[in-house]
């Protein structure tokens, strides 16, 4: 087996063990994860780079985070149906102030993806999307 070979297969089998382990197999969506939206492997995928840019110019700080200072992540995690549009949004990680609550109402205005294909046919793909924030600096 090559390096990159390994390298690959080991990600691949501690998401498909996670996935499992926390009891989500009886689920209807793949078991594909993006654990980041900053992904090496994505860094040159214009399309996702463009995504990336879309949700930044989109999200709105809620004032109360602004006024809070806030810092720290803010992780969603959403569903590519098989007719392309996001669905099934769970904050999974927040700051408070509505911070996740707003990254929620920017991803319900993305336009289709491209649904995940397996033999074939579209599949659901769940995502995990995070979003930085700092307001600490002014």
């Amino acid at each position: 087996m090559t390096n990159k070979v390994k390298v690959l297969t080991l990600p691949c089998f501690l998401t498909i063990f996670i996935y499992i382990a926390t009891g989500n197999a009886h689920e209807k969506y793949t078991p594909i994860t993006r654990d980041s939206i900053y992904s090496p492997a994505e860094e040159n995928n214009e399309g996702f780079q463009a995504f990336r840019l879309w949700v930044q110019k989109n999200y709105k700080l809620p004032k109360a985070a602004k006024k809070a200072r806030v810092y720290g992540k803010v992780n969603v995690s959403f569903v590519v149906c098989e007719d392309g549009r996001l669905d099934d949004f769970e904050i999974l990680e927040d700051v408070g102030y509505g911070t996740g609550e707003e990254l929620i109402r920017v991803l319900r205005q993305a336009r289709k993806w491209s649904p995940g294909i397996q033999d074939g046919k579209p599949v659901r793909v769940k995502y995990t999307l995070p979003m930085f924030i700092d307001t600490r600096r002014r």
